[in-house]
C-alpha cells in the first residue's frame, strides 16, 4: 500500500514537471509581438487673412499650407451663418490666395468660410490618422473662418458747375464724387421736356477727370437738363446726378460755319482755293523764268548802245512813258553792263531782284531805281549797310535824282550811271 502511494506520487510529480517543461519551451519558441505605428505625415491648411477689397467688391483670402504636396486641390464654401444657407461653393487648385465675390452676399450678415483639402481626383481628402495605438479614424483636412460683410458707403455724385464754351459750342461740366470705387463708366446726356433724351450719349471711363466736355451739335433750341449716370461693372446705375433746367440758344451760323457744316460746299471751296493758289504760283513763277536763263534778259556787253539795242529798248521802255535810257556800268571790269528797263528796278541779294548782287553785305532788297517824269531816282530800301552815291551814304527811304556820270556803291559793288 505504501509502495503504491509512493509510485503514484512520483508519477504525478513527473507529469507536472513535463507539463511545466513544455510550457516553458513553447513560450521561448514564440517571441512577443508588439504593434509599432510609423510616423504619419499630415497636411494642414490655415487661413492667414480675410480682407475686403472695395474696388473689386470681393474678399481676398490668403492661405498657409504645410505638406502642401499631399494636397490635390481645395474646395471653398461660404454659408450664411444666420440662415445656414450655402451661398457659393467653388473648387480651386492649390493656391495661396483667392477672391470671394461679394455680389452674392448680403450687407450686414455674418458668413462662415470653409476651406477643405481635396484629393487629385477632386474627392474630399480623408486621412486615417491614428488616435491611439491599434486604431485609426478618417479625418477631413479643413479650416473654418467667420467673417462679416459690411455694406460699402453709397456713392455720391453732384454737378457743381456748368459753363458754356461758345467757340466750341459745348458744355464744360464740373462733377463732385464721393465713394466712387465701384463706378466703371459715366454716361452723360441731355434730357429735354417730357424726360426725352435729346442728345447723343457721351461715355467716360473711370476714374472721371473733371471737367467733362460734351458737344451741343444738333441739340435743338430750348430748355434741357444735364444727366450723368454712374454705372458699375455689370452696367447697373449706382448713382445719378441732374443739373438745373438750362436754356440753350444755338449760335448763329455764319459763312465759315455753313461751309464747315456742309461737306459738299466745303470740298468745293477747298478745290477753288487750290486752283487759285496754282494760278498765283504760275503768275509768280513766270518772271523768274525770264530772269533765270529760260529767256535771258537783254544786257549790253562792253558798249552802251547800238542800233539793235536801241530798237529793243525803245519798244520795251517807251511803254513806261520814258524816252531816255539808263545803264549801270560796273566800275570793275570785266562785267556786264545793266540796262534799267523797268519803271521800278530792284537791286539786292535776293533772287527776285532785277539786279542780283550776291554778297553778305548786300541786303535781300537793298535799293531800287525808279522813273518819274523822265528822270531817274535812286532810293535805299532800308538796307543794313546803306547805299552810297558819289561816296556819300544816302538817306534811307528818300529819293535821290541820278545824274549822268554818278557813281553808286552797293557794298563792294560799284556802278557808273550812264543816261542817254
Amino acid at each position: 500500500m505504501n509502495q503504491r502511494m509512493i509510485v503514484n506520487t512520483c508519477l504525478l510529480v513527473l507529469t507536472l514537471c513535463l507539463g511545466i517543461t513544455k510550457a516553458v519551451q513553447a513560450q521561448s519558441a514564440t517571441p512577443t509581438q508588439l504593434t509599432v505605428n510609423p510616423p504619419v505625415v499630415v497636411p494642414t491648411i490655415e487661413i492667414d487673412s480675410v480682407t475686403y477689397d472695395p474696388s473689386h467688391n470681393a474678399f481676398r483670402v490668403n492661405l498657409i499650407y504645410t505638406n502642401q504636396s499631399f494636397i490635390g486641390g481645395i474646395r471653398v464654401k461660404v454659408e450664411n451663418r444666420r440662415t445656414n444657407t450655402l451661398v457659393l461653393s467653388n473648387n480651386y487648385a492649390v493656391v495661396t490666395a483667392f477672391e470671394v465675390n461679394a455680389d452674392q452676399l448680403e450687407p450686414g450678415e455674418s458668413y462662415i468660410l470653409t476651406v477643405t483639402a481635396l484629393e487629385v481626383n477632386g474627392q474630399i481628402m480623408r486621412l486615417m490618422i491614428p488616435q491611439s495605438y491599434g486604431n485609426a479614424e478618417p479625418t477631413v483636412i479643413e479650416v473654418i473662418r467667420q467673417f462679416e460683410y459690411e455694406a460699402a458707403p453709397p456713392m455720391l455724385m453732384a454737378i457743381s458747375r456748368v459753363s458754356y464754351d461758345e467757340e466750341l459750342n459745348s458744355y464744360n461740366i464740373t462733377v463732385m464724387l464721393e465713394n466712387a470705387e465701384d463706378a466703371r463708366t459715366y454716361d452723360v446726356w441731355l434730357r429735354g421736356p417730357g424726360g426725352l433724351r435729346i442728345s447723343d450719349v457721351f461715355s467716360f471711363h473711370s476714374p472721371l477727370i473733371s471737367p467733362l466736355s460734351i458737344s451741343l451739335k444738333d441739340v435743338p433750341q430750348g430748355q434741357h437738363m444735364i444727366v450723368i449716370e454712374a454705372l458699375n461693372s455689370q452696367g447697373e446705375t449706382i448713382a445719378l446726378a441732374n443739373s438745373e433746367n438750362m436754356t440753350y440758344n444755338p449760335p448763329v451760323c455764319g459763312p465759315i460755319c455753313l461751309i464747315s457744316n456742309n461737306g459738299i460746299l466745303f470740298i468745293s471751296v477747298v478745290v477753288v482755293v487750290l486752283i487759285l493758289l496754282v494760278l498765283l504760283g504760275f503768275s509768280l513763277f513766270r518772271p523768274h523764268q525770264e530772269k533765270y536763263n529760260l529767256e535771258p534778259r537783254y544786257q549790253p556787253q562792253g558798249h552802251l548802245i547800238d542800233d539793235q539795242d536801241a530798237q529793243r529798248y525803245r519798244r520795251d521802255h517807251l511803254s513806261m512813258g520814258n524816252t531816255t535810257r539808263l545803264y549801270l556800268i560796273p566800275t570793275i571790269q570785266p562785267a556786264q553792263n545793266t540796262l534799267v528797263d523797268k519803271g521800278l528796278f530792284r537791286i539786292g541779294s535776293a533772287r527776285d531782284n532785277d539786279l542780283q548782287l550776291e554778297h553778305p553785305e548786300v541786303s535781300g532788297h537793298h535799293a531800287f531805281i525808279t522813273v518819274k517824269h523822265g528822270k531817274y531816282y535812286l532810293q535805299d530800301d532800308n538796307s543794313t549797310n546803306g547805299t552810297k552815291l558819289n561816296g556819300v551814304r544816302i538817306e534811307t527811304g528818300k529819293l535821290v535824282e541820278l545824274q549822268n556820270g554818278n557813281i553808286i556803291n552797293f557794298a563792294k559793288f560799284g556802278y557808273q550811271v550812264a543816261i542817254q
